[in-house]
């Protein structure tokens, strides 16, 4: 009975060394890795610091058809960086880069090309990876449309110019003018003057020979409109300023019939005078079917002169310059 008491207080003690060991970690146990900072537990293996990037230059606009280099500055990393560029290019904002690393920074330069649109949105996106982990980063980059200005500019004073010639005001003052010297020189108008006045008033309140420039105007303003929204190119600009001519021409059209009728009456004395041709000032400012017209004259140091036949027509196309006024 002693003996078997003596075996199980044995027993009891052997148990509770064993509990006692397992307690103190003296029986090893499973070891786990992160990717988080700091150092591991047990055997003394460590987890690597998380992989970073710090943008260090950067912009958010470019000119076209300029560069810039973007620097990034990697930590963490753990043996070789590498870098796959994975920015989407676009028809109409188109951009180029390279990228290249050099120690724990990388450097991606981005080339701009001919932008189409007025502020093209593009964005620079790199994935930057070590030999396990990867971040991608991202670098939104307005690219500025430069080369548009002198168009907008251009298209901008080109409608102004054609609302002013919608009205015919150069043709007006043309036909009281030939009105006066047919009176002078011709009895044959004086029978016929109310008949062309009203057919001439006719042509002037055409809204037929109106409507094409009319048109033209309406579809100006939301070209320029849709250019400023980004949502029109800028060879649409382009377009649309080289579609005024045939619009001119049909308002003036009916008007010049009823020029050339009256004029019949002035044959004597006032030279053949050609119209039917309208011409466009440089930069789109002024619309005239006189001044530029070679026929008539031609510009001598930039400024318009009448032929010594057609003096006649300075008080018409540039009153200014009218001597007798000026008196």
């Amino acid at each position: 009975m002693k003996n078997a008491t003596n075996n199980r207080f044995k027993m009891t003690l052997i148990v509770a060394a064993m509990l006692s060991l397992t307690a103190c970690g003296g029986g090893g146990g499973a070891e786990t890795s992160t990717n988080g900072s700091g150092s591991g537990s047990g055997s003394g293996a460590t987890t690597p610091a998380p992989l970073n990037v710090t943008k260090q230059a950067v912009t958010s606009s470019l000119k076209e058809n300029s560069s810039f280099a973007l620097t990034f500055a990697v930590s963490g990393a753990v043996g070789n960086i590498r870098v796959t560029d994975a920015s989407v290019a676009s028809a109409s904002t188109p951009v180029t880069g390279n990228a290249q690393v050099n120690g724990n920074t990388v450097t991606y330069v981005v080339n701009a090309g001919e932008a189409k649109l007025s502020n093209g949105q593009h964005t620079v996106t790199l994935q930057i990876a070590d030999d396990s982990r990867s971040v991608t980063v991202t670098q939104p980059i307005v690219i500025e449309n430069t080369s548009a200005n002198a168009r907008i500019e251009e298209l901008t004073s080109l409608k102004a110019s054609a609302t002013t010639f919608s009205s015919l005001t150069e043709e007006k003052a043309l036909f009281d003018k030939i009105g006066e010297v047919a009176k002078l020189v011709n009895p044959e108008y004086l029978p016929n003057e109310t008949t062309l006045k009203n057919k001439f008033a006719a042509a002037i309140a055409d809204t037929e020979s109106q409507t094409p420039l009319n048109g033209w105007i309406v579809k100006t303003e939301n070209t320029l409109s849709g250019y400023a929204a980004g949502s029109v190119s800028e060879d649409e600009l382009t377009r649309i300023a080289g579609d005024i001519t045939a619009p001119l021409n049909a308002r003036a059209s009916k008007a010049n019939v009823v020029i050339n009728e009256l004029l019949t009456y002035t044959t004597s004395v006032v030279p053949s005078l050609p119209v039917g041709t309208v011409f466009v000032g440089d930069k789109g400012v002024g619309i005239s079917q006189f001044e530029g017209n070679s026929a008539l004259g031609s510009y001598i140091d930039g400024v318009w002169s009448y032929n010594t036949a057609y003096k006649f027509m300075t008080a018409i196309t540039a009153p200014e310059l009218n001597t007798c006024k000026a008196q």
